[in-house]
């Protein structure tokens, strides 16, 4: 369902006049977007913010490809001190990708159209012929979209005696020990290598990204633990010796699509099972040893390997098709999003990791923080806004003005929780003069750096992989870094509920 939003009728420029903000205001929302009727009438928003002064190597500068919004600057998870970290490999957004009903939303959040995976070719190369027995089952199907067993296609071919391919496993990865996750939800963002991988006991684990994650000794994904791909993510995993998913493990079963996820068994005489109704969607080389697919388990997407062998009404479903592509699905409806594009490599106008850390830290004779609030105010359509042109919340206090008619240089950050209501259309949208990322559970939802960056983003909540009736931290980072446009505009129908801020250093001034 399209919701009026800032873009509506105007394109993507940023309009600082204070004296139109009456031209500005998004058109009413469709009764199914709006708030329940209990809800507060106001939502007062308790920050912090911090003032810098006109020297600041980052501040009251040009980006190296002039001022526009810039993309993959920031990682896309926030550090154990929940601050953004910078990573600086990102680029200049020429245009900008959209979700289905046309709003500007984050490149990494973009959703496209899945076609076969695994070659699609309907083949099971092997070194030996394979074993099926005790009622297992073997069958093809297109994997540009669901399997449907009413469609499901023949047996494949099994080409046997063909050589193996040579698997290369990554090197230069941070061996964080053992990867052991027994309960609640977390989130992978970065490659590592690990000497165990152990997800059970109901935990789940999301990917966030395009993760490669190398096993040393022994991966287990068991008792209905999960490894869930987030929107736009993949997975790579290497396993260098035994690989086991058993007891009702799912591994990219939300997605259903696998040609996100690779594995690697690389050794030769590992154990190397999925069984017990677990479910398995993947690309499967195992070039030294056996697969073992038993108890109900189920296999969908390709295997390359030595040996195969099935048993006690198993079932491998290897693709055979789907090229075209079908659109990716939220809440059962098509994504049918739009590809953007982004042009030069450049920082956004951040001189290093150093100085960009200093903008959501107290660091005495560099910043000057002060607690601020703003209040959102719910409109009659059930949405809570925040709508000015004329941001200027620390004007003639703290580093002063400087000499200008405002105090413009600072960074503001609040943090807040909210109830996730899956498919109910909760969303959050900013447009600001400057830089502006949204974090929700520790991963990032809005990326709208750089100076001036001229458009608006919109974060779809469905598309962030939460669980349906719990509450969830958000943090929203802002950054003012020039002294002529001051725009803060945010809107939502999530009923936030501010986390109170640590103490501040306005003492300092």
């Amino acid at each position: 369902m399209k919701r009026p939003s800032f873009i509506d009728g105007r394109g993507y420029c940023v309009l600082a006049l204070a004296g139109i903000t009456s031209m500005l205001l998004p058109r009413a929302l469709t009764p199914p977007t709006a708030m329940a009727a209990a809800a507060p009438p106001e939502i007062h928003v308790i920050g912090v913010v911090r003032d810098f002064k006109s020297a600041h190597v980052d501040f009251n500068v040009t980006p190296s490809a002039g001022y526009g919004h810039y993309a993959s600057n920031i990682a896309l998870s926030l550090a154990a001190d929940q601050r953004p970290t910078f990573v600086g490999v990102g680029r200049k957004v020429i245009t900008q990708w959209l979700e289905s009903n046309g709003y500007p939303i984050a490149p990494h959040l973009y959703l496209e159209a899945v076609g076969g995976g695994g070659g699609g070719s309907g083949t099971v190369p092997l070194v030996n012929g394979p074993s099926i027995i005790d009622g297992a089952e073997v069958d093809t199907y297109d994997c540009s979209g669901p399997y449907d067993p009413g469609t499901a296609g023949p047996e494949p071919t099994y080409e046997t005696g063909v050589p193996m391919p040579a698997v290369t496993v990554p090197g230069g990865l941070t061996n964080v020990g053992t990867y052991e996750k027994t309960s609640g939800v977390h989130t992978i963002s970065s490659d590592f290598r690990c000497d165990e991988m152990i997800v059970k006991d109901g935990a789940i684990v999301q990917i966030s990204g395009n993760r490669r994650i190398v096993v040393d000794d022994k991966f287990a994904l068991s008792n209905y633990g999960k490894i869930r791909l987030l929107a736009g993510a993949t997975l790579e995993i290497y396993a260098k010796k035994d690989f086991k998913v058993e007891n009702h493990g799912l591994l990219n079963a939300n997605t259903a699509k696998p040609s996100l996820v690779t594995l690697y068994c690389v050794a030769s005489g590992i154990e190397f099972y999925i069984q017990d109704d677990s479910e398995v969607y993947a690309n499967i080389i195992a070039p030294n040893t056996e697969m073992r697919v038993q108890n109900g388990a189920h296999v969908y997407g390709s295997f390359t390997g030595k040996d195969l062998h099935l048993q006690n009404d198993a079932q491998l479903h290897i693709c055979s098709g789907g090229g075209g592509g079908v659109p990716a699905q939220v809440c059962g409806v098509d994504a049918n999003d739009t590809l953007g594009a982004t042009g030069v490599s450049s920082s956004g106008g951040v001189d290093s990791a150093s100085s960009f850390d200093e903008w959501y830290h107290d660091v005495p004779g560099t910043n000057i923080a002060l607690a601020h609030t703003f209040t959102l105010v719910r409109n009659d359509t059930g949405v809570y806004e925040y709508l000015t042109d004329a941001f200027h919340p620390i004007d003639d206090r703290l580093w002063g003005n400087e000499g200008a008619a405002h105090n413009y240089l600072f960074t503001f950050t609040f943090k807040a929780t909210f109830v996730y209501n899956a498919c109910s259309d909760q969303f959050f949208e900013f447009e600001g003069a400057d830089d502006a990322w949204f974090f929700v559970n520790n991963e990032l939802a809005m990326d709208l750096g750089g100076v001036i960056p001229g458009t608006p983003q919109y974060v779809p909540i469905d598309r962030l992989t939460l669980i349906d009736g719990e509450t969830y931290e958000a943090v929203f980072f802002y950054a003012q870094r020039q002294d002529h446009t001051s725009v803060f505009r945010l809107r939502t129908n999530i009923e936030l509920t501010t986390v109170t801020p640590v103490p501040t250093t306005a003492a300092y001034d």
